[in-house]
């Protein structure tokens, strides 16, 4: 007869069920040892964020030196010192405004050069500070300190890889000094 035939041949459902869950286990196991291997691997690269460059800061800082210089070579013994006065205070307005984005971008990360920007920052706060004094009052005792203070400021721009051209621009203090002798100072 057909029904005394035997059916162990054919496997029962429940076991190819069980072999399924296994493998799909397994498989999930993998993905997740291969997603612990990735995030470990990106943790673990040195990765350096790029440094922050101000050169459009630097820019405008050479702009106003150069505006300040042409002012500078059109004084002549016995003029006024009003414009260039005004012109010093632009200057140092833009040197101000350079500061404040090179401490700004130092809290938020890296910046190109930041210690030779801000050295060179500080020599030409103090060549515009002695400037001005002396623009106000030819007779200060500071007049002395004209030079050197341009040649330092000069030489700080100088040392930054992309200076814009400030050694360049900072000039015209010599017509300041023949402005002093001229006041007899």
């Amino acid at each position: 007869m057909a029904y005394d035939a035997s059916y162990e041949w054919v496997h029962h459902p429940r076991r190819w069920r069980r072999w399924v869950a296994r493998f799909a286990a397994v498989i999930a196991l993998a993905a997740c040892g291969a997603g612990v291997y990735e995030i470990v691997h990106e943790a673990s690269r040195p990765s350096t964020p790029a440094a922050t460059s101000l050169q459009p800061e630097v820019r405008q800082v050479a702009a106003s030196a150069k505006a300040l210089a042409r002012r500078l070579v059109a004084l002549a013994p016995r003029s006024s010192t009003a414009r260039a006065l005004v012109t010093v205070r632009e200057a140092q307005g833009d040197r101000a405004a350079a500061s404040a984005a090179l401490r700004d971008a130092e809290t938020k990360g890296k910046v190109a050069d930041d210690v030779l920007l801000a050295s060179a920052l500080s020599a030409h706060r103090q060549y515009l500070s002695v400037l001005a004094s002396v623009l106000r009052n030819p007779r200060s005792r500071i007049r002395g300190q004209l030079k050197p203070r341009a040649l330092r400021a000069k030489a700080a721009w100088a040392a930054l890889p992309n200076s814009a051209g400030l050694p360049r621009a900072i000039r015209g203090y010599g017509h300041v000094a023949a402005l002093v002798r001229a006041h007899g100072g």
